[in-house]
């Protein structure tokens, strides 16, 4: 209406005066005053000009209306010698367009039956007053219109409201409950309800539910769930009941509301650990050609399982230098995902390769992996040397320590791929007796590769007594399931060994 000092009425709450005419920015009597101060007295003149033998009165839309009744209305300080009074109906439709549809109504009570409320939904009165004799109008004092109103559906948080928190790991469904009120008596329809969920980067995702029919003075619970694995930091969540008028009811501004929540990212990485038939290797040591690789990653959210075959790269470097990529086929490549129904427990998957390498060398294994978030198991991918020897062959089997007081192990390394069938080591005097003999079950799980045995050897004979101190001589023997012969895999300890004995000393 042409008011520009209004605005500054927000940081100065200071006296105020604004004249003009309605929708007529051209008027040369308006004016605006806005105070310095509280305690400042502002004035404002202007001047009116001509009379007026006529006007009118427009009401606000009424409605909508399933169907129309009648108008009653009265006026007051009514002179049928001057005063010439009349009513006017207008029909608004769906699309806000009005049609005068009767004029020159005088009666006081006046039926709408030639109002068609399908077309018109909404209508309009307005009162048209004349005296041009004592220019004083006559005076409305009521207009009603009666109709059979619409239903209207209304959110209403105090009958019901579950707001799953402000404040969620990345992954957790968020769940939004939301109580909406028939406020009237009349059934609604099957009713519709918008969701747009908004992200700090202002952009928007819409979900339509459609839920059970809202009868009438009863509460309807409007529910979402949302999956947050794509989502991070703040967002807002818009429910709008009975969107674009999908069915049509008496008021709308009732219907929207608006919460925030947070989304916490997931920023952790995952955990990654790889193993050959069990066992952690250092880089350079040797395998069996054809090995149990098991890769396993671990991930401290609860809420996102590791279930998605994109969360492992598997490489392997061969002797040449070629790099292979291994996908997954269920044969040499076995995908395992995490269970989705125990992720508070454990959030594991786990690729099992079975390769066969058939030509001797160093290989390289390449793992790139990554949690549901992108999250990498670390800065630069898992990379590990090992070498591959297909021949059957073991080394010198040394004791450590030695000498030894209490306890001694037994360190070797195994190549090829079969492990031996049976397997011993005879304690013996430097005189040829034999005073103690281990066997491969007492030794404990041996593989190919560099071998410690979980077995220690206390120093003592068969028959558990203490040895005395000196030196004593040992020897393996192996036996394969095929009869093959393990030949001598020199690791530079040929020259601490005379045909095939070594030697150990005890010092109590």
């Amino acid at each position: 209406q042409g008011a520009n000092q209004v605005r500054n009425l927000a940081n100065n709450q200071t006296p105020y005066i604004f004249i003009y005419q309605k929708d007529n920015l051209n008027w040369t009597g308006q004016r605006e005053v806005h105070a310095n101060t509280v305690n400042d007295i502002i004035q404002a003149t202007t001047v009116l000009t001509g009379k007026q033998t006529e006007g009118s009165i427009t009401s606000v839309p009424i409605g909508p209306a399933k169907s129309w009744g009648d108008i009653k209305w009265q006026v007051s300080d009514f002179n049928p010698a001057q005063d010439t009074i009349s009513l006017e109906v207008i029909g608004v439709n769906v699309n806000g367009q009005d049609t005068v549809l009767a004029t020159g109504l005088t009666a006081y009570d006046i039926s709408l039956d030639f109002v068609n409320a399908t077309i018109y939904p909404y209508l309009k009165l307005r009162y048209n007053v004349k005296d041009e004799i004592a220019l004083t109008p006559a005076q409305l004092d009521y207009w009603r219109v009666f109709y059979q109103p619409y239903p209207d559906a209304a959110l209403n948080p105090d009958a019901h409201l579950v707001f799953h928190a402000d404040t969620i790991q990345q992954g957790d469904a968020f769940q939004f409950e939301i109580g909406v009120e028939n406020v009237t008596s009349m059934d609604m329809d099957s009713l519709l309800v918008k969701y747009v969920v908004t992200n700090a980067a202002n952009q928007e995702t819409e979900t339509f539910i459609r839920n059970a029919p809202l009868r009438g003075d009863s509460v309807l619970r409007a529910n979402i769930t949302l999956d947050t694995r794509d989502m991070s930091g703040n967002h807002l969540i818009n429910i709008e009941v009975n969107p674009n008028e999908d069915q049509r009811e008496q008021y709308h501004f009732n219907n929207v509301g608006v919460s925030s929540f947070y989304v916490e990212s997931d920023k952790t990485p995952p955990v990654l650990d790889v193993t050959f038939d069990g066992m952690h290797i250092m880089s350079g040591d040797i395998v069996s050609p054809k090995p149990n690789i098991l890769i396993a990653l671990q991930d401290e959210n609860q809420f996102i399982a590791l279930d998605d075959t994109s969360t492992f790269e598997l490489y392997v470097r061969y002797p040449s230098g070629t790099l292979n990529r291994f996908y997954i086929d269920n044969q040499t490549v076995v995908f395992r995902p995490a269970d989705n129904t125990d992720l508070e427990s454990e959030n594991k998957a786990e690729i099992e390769f079975l390769p066969e390498f058939l030509e001797d060398g160093v290989y390289q294994l390449q793992v790139k992996s990554k949690d549901a978030s992108n999250n990498l198991s670390g800065v630069n991918q898992y990379k590990i040397d090992f070498e591959v020897i297909t021949k059957s062959m073991i080394s010198n089997v040394l004791n450590y320590p030695n000498p030894f007081s209490t306890s001694t192990q037994f360190v070797f390394t195994l190549t090829g791929s079969e492990l031996p069938e049976a397997m011993n080591i005879s304690i013996m005097t430097v005189s040829g007796k034999v005073i103690k003999t281990i066997t491969k079950a007492e030794l404990g799980d041996i593989h190919i590769g560099l071998n410690r045995t979980e077995y220690t050897w206390d120093g003592t004979d068969d028959f558990g007594n203490p040895l005395a101190n000196g030196v004593y001589l040992y020897r393996v023997n192996l036996k394969s399931a095929t009869d093959e012969v393990y030949e001598n895999f020199n690791t530079g300890t040929n020259d601490y060994f005379k045909n095939g004995f070594g030697k150990m000393v005890i010092l109590r």
